[in-house]
């Protein structure tokens, strides 16, 4: 496997934890930016791994922290329930991707739910009545839908992972389906925070998987 100099984005958060300590055992070198430093019971410390503070909505913070790297992963999220920040994966994203083309990077991937940018008549009856009728849902995801344009228009190397409902689990082997997946009448499927993670990384530099947006569940 080609070792790479990793940027994660939203480290600091419980799926970016994991992609640094996937990313940290595969033996790439990786860069955590992070809003806030985290305590060392979060992401300890490791010799490959640096911890860039910034504000991702700061277009002047992300250009500095994408230096020297080669490839980016953006697992920033929003908080359910914070509306000042529902368009923080959006706002980040659109500084992500022009700094990468001002480099003159290349390799990104970044993730969403799945079905709630593109195909929710795939979605279980619960998932479809989420994504369009409750609040907060629906505005996270009409700027994921944006992020996902920003993306998809870049230019870039990239691959958007659409995941199932994220949990604390395990890793476990992971199903996926590179074209749709049609759920079951009430099911909601489901994946581990280190199965994503690990899936992630194993595609860096799988080019089946460039300009794709695969769908993962466990």
């Amino acid at each position: 496997m080609q070792k790479h100099t990793i940027l994660i984005f939203g480290a600091g958060g419980r799926t970016g934890k994991e992609h640094v300590t996937a990313a940290l055992e595969a033996g790439h070198t990786v860069s955590a930016f992070v809003r806030n430093q985290p305590e060392h019971s979060v992401l300890p410390l490791h010799e490959k791994l640096t911890f860039i503070t910034g504000d991702a909505r700061n277009y002047n913070n992300v250009l500095s922290a994408l230096s020297s790297h080669d490839v980016v992963i953006n697992v920033i999220a929003p908080r359910m329930g914070d509306q000042a920040n529902y368009d923080i994966s959006y706002v980040a994203t659109r500084n992500i991707v022009q700094g990468m083309k001002e480099l003159g990077m290349t390799r990104y991937i970044g993730q969403a739910g799945a079905w709630g940018t593109e195909h929710l008549e795939d979605a279980s009856l619960p998932m479809r009545v989420a994504f369009s009728v409750l609040p907060s849902f629906k505005a996270i995801y009409a700027y994921k839908k944006l992020e996902d344009a920003e993306v998809k228009q870049s230019g870039l190397t990239w691959t958007l992972v659409r995941c199932g409902l994220l949990t604390d689990k395990p890793q476990a082997p992971v199903k996926v389906s590179m074209q749709r997946r049609k759920c079951g009448f009430f099911e909601i499927p489901k994946i581990s925070r280190k199965s994503v993670a690990a899936f992630e990384l194993s595609i860096v530099d799988n080019e089946a998987f460039y300009l794709r947006t695969p769908i993962i569940v466990n």
